[in-house]
């Protein structure tokens, strides 16, 4: 990752464009602690600029001031993992979930990966052969092979990514109509909610935004999680992460 961050700066300081400030937002890092500032060092030797003049985030920071930009709120995030984030007036950060795929990350990619993965072998366990279905095909396709060798060599290769791209093979099946898969996709959108009842038991009620490449896979998602925490005003927000951390920095020039 850090030869990523050095190939980048070196690629945006040859385009010639003048650098004043950056702001970076790296998935999983603790802003603040050591990884974030021996980041911030390193871009700001890259990329020319006054070490003053980084700042580095977690990705979650970035989307929650994107899709809040003027007054506090709830964003839940759901990608690989999931999170819900507040930042309250003084600038308090309060967090339901993100614990990891090993803990919980309830109806993040993984989790629906996972469950999509796991209804297809137990009821492989049943008959001895995988299940017919839109499901299981779509899952198999994914994975490239149709037998237990096959799946567990892509389940446990690269284990995190790999089950979390199966999500796309749930959302396939559930628009062709796989009642399985579309429960899947239900439950996952009930399980972010409970991140923000979580996180408003807390904060206190506030509007609610759900963001993600998990969260858009399928109009179940959203539609599941609005219902969970009606009458709560929710929407569905579209982030362009690069954009908002680029008004991040200019708004701190």
């Amino acid at each position: 990752a850090i030869d990523t961050l050095r190939t980048l700066c070196a690629d945006i300081r040859a385009g010639g464009a003048p650098i004043v400030s950056a702001v970076a937002g790296i998935t999983g890092l603790s802003p603040g602690g050591p990884e974030a500032a021996a980041i911030g060092a390193m871009l700001a030797a890259g990329l020319g600029v006054a070490p003053v003049r980084v700042a580095v985030l977690d990705d979650i920071a970035i989307a929650y001031r994107a899709a809040f930009p003027d007054s506090p709120g709830i964003l839940v995030h759901a990608g690989t993992g999931s999170v819900a984030l507040h930042v309250a007036d003084d600038g308090i950060r309060s967090r339901a979930g993100g614990h990891g795929h090993a803990i919980d990350d309830a109806g993040s990619g993984f989790a629906i990966g996972q469950q999509g993965l796991r209804w297809m072998l137990r009821q492989a366990d049943k008959t001895g052969e995988m299940p017919p279905g839109a499901l299981a095909d779509a899952l198999l396709a994914r994975i490239g092979g149709r037998d237990w060798p096959a799946v567990r060599a892509y389940a446990y290769t690269d284990t995190r990514r790999h089950i979390a791209l199966l999500a796309l093979a749930v959302a396939e099946a559930a628009m062709a109509g796989d009642t399985v898969a579309k429960r899947i996709l239900r439950e996952a959108g009930t399980a972010l909610a409970s991140l923000v009842e979580a996180l408003a038991g807390r904060v206190g009620p506030h509007p609610v935004a759900l963001s993600g490449r998990a969260a858009g896979l399928h109009p179940l998602i959203f539609e599941s999680f609005e219902k969970a925490l009606a009458p709560a005003a929710c929407r569905l927000f579209d982030l362009d992460a690069a954009d908002a951390a680029a008004r991040m920095a200019l708004a701190a020039d």
